[in-house]
């Protein structure tokens, strides 16, 4: 796709996003700093996803501006709320996903409000994705854009074609969720990203589109994973779904679209063999933004809101986007980019593709509970979660 149209694809993608989200309501006063959060410090604490960043940029912010970066990762929301809820402070940076959890986020007050001088770039960003951003944070006051990208199926053209045969629909969900499928996959390896959420939201999608209702969780899982999990290999984080990709160890994945394509180029760069594709299913797949935000205790505000600020940069976030092949939120970044990367459909997802893509409906709290309790139910029992795998 040609620089043009990438910044189509972003604006119609998120525009999709925005209405199949609920507004979010105005958030409460803003949570108090905690006590000392403000003591000028030499050491950014960062708290990103897995594969989510280029090194080098981490190493170049130090170089400008003297502040070490402690940089750490979580495989998936579930981890990061996790950490935010015990009240800790462990981060001046955090990188949730802004639907449902970036939301959540606000509401509960378990944010700080970002700097003048963060939000005032904000300008910088693109205006479809500033707006979709205020179904998240209707002030504009704790969340900015840091990448986004689709949830969908990554797969071994070969190995998949070896155990379904030429002639069988591969452009389907059933590759994760019927058992018709999976038994045959099996042998190959199916490998599903360790996000909760997503899962579920993907198995309500293959069921009903249509369907929201996160009550009826059990009741789709039942109809979907439950009959499938025998035949999955692991739930994993990002590290294992890339690598085993890559390396032809699974032959369909249920993952993120930079993902699958660190693993294309990663097959193409070791020369062996394997020819890794990725797909939205004719069903649908999700679409998604993470951002950037401080945690309320934040013990180095001053130094959090430095990093924000320079991974806003264009020319950070054009290398940062090269280098984990997932969609800028800064147009200024575009001609920045790699050709491999504005003309990417698995990055930049076509027209056609747009039409099927869902934004997670949030729920509440109660419903939450309800529905992770069902999710626990059929996966932890097989013994196959493990998040943590590098």
């Amino acid at each position: 796709m040609r620089k043009q149209a990438a910044r189509g694809a972003v604006a119609s993608v998120l525009i999709l996003l925005a209405g199949c989200s609920p507004p979010a309501p105005t958030p409460p006063p803003e949570a108090p700093a905690a006590p000392g959060a403000a003591t000028p410090s030499t050491v950014v604490r960062v708290y990103n996803w897995e594969e989510y960043i280029d090194p080098e940029v981490l190493a170049e912010f130090t170089a400008e501006t003297g502040l070490q970066v402690d940089y750490q990762t979580f495989p998936g929301n579930e981890d990061l709320q996790a950490l935010i809820n015990a009240g800790e402070p462990f981060a001046d940076v955090v990188f949730p996903t802004a639907i449902p959890f970036g939301r959540e986020q606000v509401q509960a007050r378990q944010l700080r409000r970002l700097p003048d001088s963060v939000r005032n770039r904000s300008a910088e960003l693109d205006p479809n994705i500033a707006r979709a951003l205020r179904r998240a944070d209707s002030t504009g006051s704790y969340l900015v854009p840091y990448l986004w990208g689709t949830t969908g199926i990554g797969y071994n053209v070969d190995k998949v074609r070896a155990a379904l045969g030429p002639d069988t629909d591969i452009e389907t969900w059933k590759m994760v969720f019927d058992p018709a499928y999976t038994a045959r996959l099996a042998g190959c390896g199916i490998g599903i990203q360790a996000e909760r959420t997503e899962i579920i939201a993907a198995a309500m999608i293959y069921y009903d589109p249509s369907q929201t209702d996160a009550s009826l969780t059990e009741f789709i899982l039942e109809r979907s994973l439950a009959k499938t999990i025998e035949h999955v290999k692991f739930f994993g984080g990002s590290t294992r779904i890339i690598d085993e990709l890559a390396s032809g160890e699974i032959c369909v994945a249920l993952a993120w679209s930079g993902d699958v394509q660190q693993a294309v180029d990663r097959a193409e760069e070791e020369d062996n063999g394997q020819r890794v594709a990725y797909m939205i299913p004719k069903e649908g797949g999700l679409v998604w933004m993470d951002v950037m935000a401080m945690p309320a205790n934040a013990p180095n505000p001053d130094g959090g809101a430095r990093f924000i600020e320079y991974l806003l940069r264009p020319t950070v976030q054009a290398k940062i986007s090269n280098f984990v092949a997932y969609a800028s939120a800064v147009p200024a970044a575009e001609p920045l980019l790699d050709e491999a990367i504005r003309s990417n459909p698995t990055i930049y997802p076509s027209d056609q593709v747009r039409q099927r893509l869902y934004s997670i409906p949030g729920v509440s709290e109660r419903n939450r509970q309800t529905r992770d309790e069902a999710f626990d139910a059929v996966v932890m029992p097989s013994g196959k979660w493990h998040p943590d795998d590098e």
